[in-house]
């Protein structure tokens, strides 16, 4: 699988190679897969996604109060490295710093960012031509640690996937 570094400026896409099964693959123009993401349960939703460098477990929590808890699915420690409170677009990262998911651009356009506490942008998420689950990825490579980076283009992805099954 390519890095997310060797991404940059690219485009990809979610596929989802068997519509009877909850497994997509996200992929280049190309058609090279760069990730993976594996969707269970109904209620109590877990997914795994895996991409170059990480591999991790996404276990959707709350009712009202809509949360995802972020681990890792390489090791036996289950306990949450990042949350994701989806009511307010927050993720709290393993130094307990706070990053935001905000929309940003015009009204029609899909394009979302992770910001720093400070407002900083360390990157940025544009679907193509209004196809939600098209995504145009731009890094600014310095804004997010590289430890970060791989999260925060999987997470921006996924949910970018989440909105495209709730709208579509």
């Amino acid at each position: 699988m390519k890095s997310i570094a060797d991404l940059k400026g690219q485009d990809v896409h979610w596929i989802q190679p068997n519509l009877l099964k909850q497994h997509y693959e996200l992929r280049t123009r190309e058609g090279e897969v760069v990730a993976t993401l594996v969707r269970s349960g109904l209620i109590n939703e877990v997914d795994q996604v895996e991409a170059a460098g990480g591999h991790w477990r996404i276990a959707h929590k709350g009712l009202l109060t809509r949360r995802f808890e972020i681990c890792s699915a390489n090791g036996q420690d289950t306990t949450p490295t990042y949350v994701f409170q989806h009511t307010d677009g927050k993720l709290t990262l393993p130094n307990g710093e706070a990053v935001s998911w905000k929309k940003a651009g015009e009204p029609k356009e899909t394009r979302w960012s992770w910001l720093s506490a400070t407002g900083k942008r360390m990157l940025t998420l544009t679907s193509g031509e209004g196809k939600v689950i098209n995504n145009h990825i731009r890094l600014d490579v310095g804004a997010a640690s590289e430890g970060t980076r791989l999260l925060l283009v999987l997470l921006g992805c996924y949910l970018l996937l989440l909105y495209a099954d709730e709208v579509g």
